[in-house]
C-alpha cells in the first residue's frame, strides 16, 4: 500500500464515521469514490500533509534518476538540494498540521545531526503520539498495521529500533523490535531484519535462532550478515567462514557489498523495498548492520582473505563498472 492508498483508506474511514458508520461492503464502495475523486475527500490538514508529502517523496525519488549519471561532487550537490527541498516540504506540512506524524519522521530521517540526535527527536515524537492518543497497546487482536491510523506510529518504533542500533543501544534495539512484532506479526515494516543484527551483536544465538525460526528461516541479507557477525563474535571460525560463503553467494555482489560498503540514502518512512538476494538488499543489509561491523572492525578484513571473496567482490565490481 503507497502512501495515496494510506491517505484514501483515512479519508474514507473519516467519511464513514461522519455518516455514522458503514459496512466493511460499503466502505470498500466508498473508498473505491474516494480513489476516483481524491481531492474531494482531501479536507482535514492531516490529509492535505500526507498528499502533499507523497507528491513531494516522489518528486524526491524522481529527482535521483539522474544520479548514477553524476560525479562525485555533482551528486552530492544534487542530494542536498532535493534533501533541503523535502525537509522544507516537511516543515511546511508540520506547520499546517502539528499532527502529522509522518511528516515529522522524513524530517527527522533528513536530519544530518547524527544518530544520538535523530534517536533524542524520534523518542520525543513517541512520546507526543503518546500525550496525543494514548500507549500503543502490547499486543492486539490481528494485525496492528491493518490499521491504517496506526501505521504512523509503527512506523517511528521502527525508526527507533534502527536509531538503537546505530547508536550501540543493541538491547534497546531488539526489545523494540520486539514489542513491534507482537503488535504487527506480519511485520511488514521489518522490524525482524533489525532485530536479527541486534542479536548477532549481543551474541544472543538462541534469540537470533529463534526470530530467525518464527519467520521460516527466509534467507535475507539482513540474515545471512547476522549469522556472520554472531558465529564470528563467538569465535566459531569454521561456522563464521561457511556463513560468509553464504552472504557471498546466497546476495548478488555480497562479497563487494561487505568490503566496499555504499552510499545508502536516508531512508523515507520507512525501509525502501528490494528484492530478495539482490545486491539492492546487500547494501541495505550492510549499511544498516555497519555499527555492528564497526564494532568487530577485523570482520572485514578477515573476510578479505577467506577463500575467493576479494576475487568476487573484484568481478562483481568489474561487471557493474564500479571502483575496486
Amino acid at each position: 500500500m503507497t502512501l495515496e492508498d494510506e491517505l484514501v483508506a483515512r479519508c474514507a474511514l473519516r467519511r464513514a464515521k461522519e455518516l455514522g458508520g458503514l459496512s466493511a461492503e460499503a466502505l470498500e464502495v466508498l473508498a473505491d469514490e474516494v480513489r476516483d475523486n481524491l481531492r474531494d475527500f482531501v479536507t482535514t490538514p492531516y490529509e492535505q500533509g500526507l498528499a502533499t508529502l507523497g507528491a513531494a517523496i516522489d518528486r524526491y525519488h524522481e529527482d535521483a534518476h539522474d544520479d548514477d549519471l553524476r560525479d562525485d561532487d555533482e551528486f552530492y550537490k544534487a542530494l542536498a538540494a532535493r534533501r533541503q527541498a523535502l525537509l522544507a516540504t516537511c516543515e511546511d506540512i508540520m506547520h499546517a498540521a502539528p499532527d502529522c506524524v509522518e511528516a515529522q519522521l522524513v524530517a527527522i530521517q533528513l536530519d544530518e545531526a547524527g544518530p544520538d540526535a535523530a534517536l533524542d527527536r524520534l523518542l520525543l515524537l513517541d512520546e507526543k503520539c503518546e500525550r496525543a492518543d494514548g500507549p500503543l497497546p502490547e499486543a492486539t487482536d490481528g494485525d496492528a498495521w491493518d490499521d491504517v491510523l496506526l501505521r504512523g506510529r509503527l512506523r517511528v518504533q521502527a525508526s527507533i529500533s534502527r536509531a538503537c542500533l546505530a547508536t550501540a543501544r543493541y538491547r534497546m534495539a531488539a526489545e523494540t523490535c520486539e514489542r513491534l512484532m507482537r503488535l504487527s506479526p506480519a511485520d511488514m515494516l521489518g522490524a525482524r531484519l533489525t532485530c536479527l543484527l541486534a542479536y548477532a551483536r549481543l551474541e544472543d544465538e538462541a534469540a537470533f535462532n529463534d526470530l530467525d525460526a518464527r519467520y521460516d528461516h527466509e534467507g535475507s541479507a539482513w540474515a545471512h550478515l547476522g549469522r556472520l557477525v554472531l558465529l564470528y563474535k563467538l569465535g566459531r571460525m569454521p561456522a563464521a567462514r561457511r556463513a560468509l560463503m553464504g552472504f557471498c553467494d546466497l546476495c548478488e555482489g555480497g562479497a563487494f557489498a561487505l568490503l566496499r560498503p555504499t552510499f545508502t540514502d536516508a531512508y523515507l518512512l520507512e525501509r525502501p523495498a528490494c528484492e530478495r538476494g539482490s545486491y539492492e538488499e546487500a547494501v541495505l543489509a550492510v549499511h544498516e548492520g555497519d555499527p555492528i561491523i564497526c564494532d568487530t572492525p577485523e570482520l572485514p578484513n578477515w573476510a578479505a582473505t577467506q577463500g575467493d571473496v576479494s576475487d568476487q567482490a573484484g568481478r562483481f565490481a568489474a561487471e557493474r563498472g564500479f571502483d575496486w
